[in-house]
C-alpha cells in the first residue's frame, strides 16, 4: 500500500473514534437539545483528533511495513 493511502485509513479511523468518544462523552454532561451541545461536541471532537491521530498513524504505518523515509532517499 502507498503511504497516502494509510494516511486516508488513520484519519478515518481516527475522526471514527473522536466523533464517538466526543458525542458519547458530551453526552454524560449535557442535553442533546442544549445549545451548546454541538459547540462541546466540535471542540471534545477537536482535541481528541489531535491527540490521538499520530499514535494511530505511527501503529497503522508500521503495521503496514511503510517506512517513508525510505523512499524520500531514493
Amino acid at each position: 500500500m502507498n503511504y497516502n493511502i494509510a494516511i486516508v485509513v488513520s484519519l478515518l479511523i481516527c475522526a471514527i473514534i473522536s466523533f464517538i468518544i466526543g458525542f458519547y462523552g458530551v453526552s454524560l454532561f449535557l442535553d442533546e437539545k442544549s445549545a451548546y451541545f454541538k459547540i462541546f461536541q466540535l471542540i471534545v471532537t477537536i482535541i481528541l483528533m489531535m491527540s490521538i491521530y499520530s499514535p494511530i498513524k505511527f501503529i497503522l504505518l508500521k503495521y503496514m511495513n511503510i517506512d517513508f523515509y525510505d523512499k524520500k532517499k531514493e
